[in-house]
């Protein structure tokens, strides 16, 4: 049995780097994470994909236009960085993932003013 081990071991650390073992790779391990942080605090999660990828570089042409997003509809903005670094450029789906973004968007807007009323 050790014998196979041992084997397996050899091979394993002698496997070439799979097809997907790529600049994406963070996507690939970080996805979901970037998604569930997204989901509760999106201007968290645009500022810290600012600080460490470059995914808002090449989605937006302009700091100023990726601002205007965080600052007022960061659910889309989110969704609009996330979809370009998948699939540039981005697909149908795509373009789902970003309206549910700005639907996210708009029931935090009108959302907070049905909270406010006695």
């Amino acid at each position: 049995m050790n014998m196979l081990n041992a084997r397996l071991a050899v091979a394993v650390r002698q496997a070439p780097c799979p097809a997907r073992c790529t600049s994406r790779s963070l996507w690939a391990v970080g996805g979901c994470l970037v998604i569930f942080l997204g989901a509760i605090a999106p201007r968290f999660t645009l500022v810290v994909l600012e600080l460490f990828t470059n995914w808002n570089d090449r989605a937006f042409d302009s700091f100023w236009i990726g601002f205007f997003g965080w600052l007022f509809a960061p659910y889309s903005t989110l969704a609009y960085s996330m979809m370009n670094a998948i699939g540039d450029p981005i697909n149908g789906f795509g373009w789902v993932i970003v309206a549910s973004g700005f639907v996210a968007d708009a029931a935090s807007w009108f959302g907070s003013g049905r909270r406010r009323r006695p």
